[in-house]
């Protein structure tokens, strides 16, 4: 089976989005217009990079107030790629509190999310990240390794 999303051209890429909703359609009552939102369009749709995306409301969330746009547009991607890695039972390791996980990249996207959701389940977290990084490792409690 293919794992690859196929589209045809000209095609808008993205998935992930934060932004400000304009309009709401029939029978969503979580959202309303002005909420500032964020989340991941499904993979065979059509994309984000663009002034205006239809998005399913299930795929968003609203906004933290402390994250601007572009962090929360950054977040979606990687931490369902974290989530799955570390948490889930079906497609990763399904990390248990009082485990040990080694996370390389730690300081990076999806490594500093999975040392976050590694050590909010109760782990102990060993990461690698590049010289000079270490400083980002232990903001997140996590052992700084070679």
């Amino acid at each position: 089976m293919n794992q690859y999303v196929r589209f045809s051209l000209p095609a808008v890429l993205g998935r992930d989005v934060s932004g400000v909703i304009e309009a709401v359609g029939a029978g969503v009552h979580d959202f309303g217009v002005g909420d500032a939102v964020y989340g991941q369009t499904d993979p065979a749709s059509h994309g984000t990079f663009a002034d205006y995306t239809a998005i399913d409301s299930f795929r968003l969330a609203k906004k933290p107030e402390q994250l601007s746009h572009v962090e929360a547009a950054s977040l979606p991607n990687v931490l369902l790629a974290a989530w799955n890695g570390v948490l889930s039972a079906d497609s990763g390791a399904h990390l248990q509190a009082k485990q040990t996980l080694l996370v390389h990249g730690a300081a990076g996207g999806i490594g500093s999310i999975a040392v976050q959701l590694a050590k909010w389940r109760g782990a102990r977290v060993l990461g690698t990240a590049i010289e000079g990084q270490s400083s980002v490792l232990a903001r997140f409690g996590c052992r700084a390794g070679l």
